[in-house]
């Protein structure tokens, strides 16, 4: 009880449904219900189906981890802390675990310091898996604020609907995540992240758990760059880790 104080808070949706049994179970402009969230939990792996991993890079210098999460169909089953001393190092270590899970795609953010992560990832990844880097603030369709609005909401169709789900959703610094993360309608009428949570709070495990769901498009909608001495790196045309990068080729 008193970890779980400390982690949510005695003023949060966790505490008061599930230490005091309380009621609502959903906070107004919240993504996700409680209810949904433990309906999901026990979704299976989809043997047919590639891996993929969503990878949330540390985003400053004074942060020691990072958060990867692996998914295969509907199930989210794998979230590892990873623990680096520098960025470089960061991105050798979800290297390493990309290629002992076999994924196929990885969705990493990649704004801030994190780019510097995506772009030595893409140069790791080789031809065994693809790097999809993530820029949540880049415009999105209408209705959305931005790409990263868009994601969580569609992310939250799939948990409600039942398709997205697994043990991941039982770790507790998850579910704080998805019962944290708000929606507020901007003054131009369009869907946000509220930024009276967002301002003070990280979401590295909701966040990483969203990439890993996140489906940009078809390979129709990516190009290949290949350069000297490096393997095609396959990666969106739009978000490319390269832009305003000195090719050292």
């Amino acid at each position: 009880v008193e970890r779980d104080r400390m982690l949510f808070g005695e003023d949060s949706l966790y505490w008061r449904t599930r230490i005091l049994a309380e009621f609502p179970e959903q906070e107004t402009g919240a993504l996700f219900s409680l209810k949904d969230l433990l309906e999901v939990q026990e979704l299976e792996r989809d043997p047919t189906q590639p891996v993929e991993a969503g990878f949330d890079p540390s985003s400053s210098r004074s942060e020691s981890h990072s958060v990867i999460v692996f998914r295969q169909g509907p199930c989210a089953y794998r979230l590892e802390l990873i623990e680096a001393s520098n960025l470089m190092q960061m991105a050798e270590k979800a290297n390493q675990l990309l290629l002992q899970e076999g994924a196929e795609r990885v969705k990493v953010d990649a704004i801030g310091l994190a780019a510097g992560v995506a772009d030595r990832l893409a140069e790791l990844a080789g031809s065994f898996y693809e790097v999809l880097p993530v820029r949540g603030s880049e415009k999105s369709v209408a209705g959305y604020s931005n790409l990263r609005t868009e994601m969580w909401v569609k992310f939250a169709e799939l948990v409600k609907k039942g398709q997205a789900g697994g043990p991941v959703f039982r770790d507790r610094r998850v579910i704080k995540d998805l019962l944290t993360i708000e929606l507020e309608i901007t003054p131009s009428g369009k869907l946000a992240l509220s930024k009276k949570v967002t301002g003070r709070t990280q979401f590295d495990f909701g966040d990483a758990l969203v990439y890993a769901f996140w489906n940009p498009g078809g390979v129709s909608e990516l190009r290949e760059i290949v350069s000297p001495g490096l393997k095609p790196l396959v990666i969106p045309k739009t978000e490319s880790p390269f832009r305003n990068y000195e090719r050292p080729w």
